[in-house]
């Protein structure tokens, strides 16, 4: 990206540098990439107009600080501790919201607005990022993966009997699918 230079020279110029100086180095870097990218392909207006509502950190700058948690993190962070993780970043100086805002009521909401979103949204997102980094769509590649629940689970919209992957006929399941890139494996579908 022709624009991660100026980034980084705005960072060591800014407050922001001395504010994060305790934090780890490479995790700094991720979030300062990830937020590039998150920029150049709209993401915060793409998430404001289908999911955007009246909470006081916007839906997408939530979203954004849930991508950089799953992203600098090696094992994922409960939702419960999201606010936890969030005040150990940069990601409060980086977004200017406090960490005490990033807390896992409004993460819990936002992941829910975000549930019922449109594809159309996505695929959005997916338009805006190939037309920024041109993706190889020569070839996708598609993947299937299938969790199985022990239990009634009768409230369930998702979770079914059918054909068992795992060797479990009698629990239920939810398959799930991905479709990337063949190259670059850039989740599509």
């Amino acid at each position: 990206m022709d624009n991660w230079s100026s980034t980084a020279s705005e960072f060591a110029a800014s407050h922001f540098a001395a504010e994060v100086a305790d934090v780890q180095p490479l995790r700094i870097q991720n979030s300062l990439m990830l937020s590039t990218l998150l920029h150049d392909i709209g993401f915060h207006d793409v998430i404001e107009r289908w999911c955007g509502d009246d909470g006081e950190i916007s839906c997408s700058k939530v979203l954004e600080a849930y991508i950089h948690c799953r992203f600098n993190s090696s094992d994922p962070v409960p939702v419960s501790r999201f606010e936890e993780w969030v005040s150990k970043s940069c990601v409060p100086t980086l977004l200017g919201v406090p960490a005490a805002k990033l807390n896992e009521f409004r993460l819990g909401r936002v992941l829910e607005l975000v549930g019922r979103a449109p594809q159309a949204m996505w695929i959005e997102l997916l338009s805006n990022t190939h037309r920024v980094f041109h993706l190889d769509l020569a070839y996708v590649i598609n993947d299937t993966s299938a969790f199985y629940f022990e239990g009634e689970y009768e409230n369930s919209d998702y979770a079914r009997y059918g054909h068992s992957k795992d060797g479990k006929p009698d629990c239920k399941q939810i398959n799930v699918s991905i479709n990337v890139t063949g190259d670059h494996s850039i989740p599509l579908l």
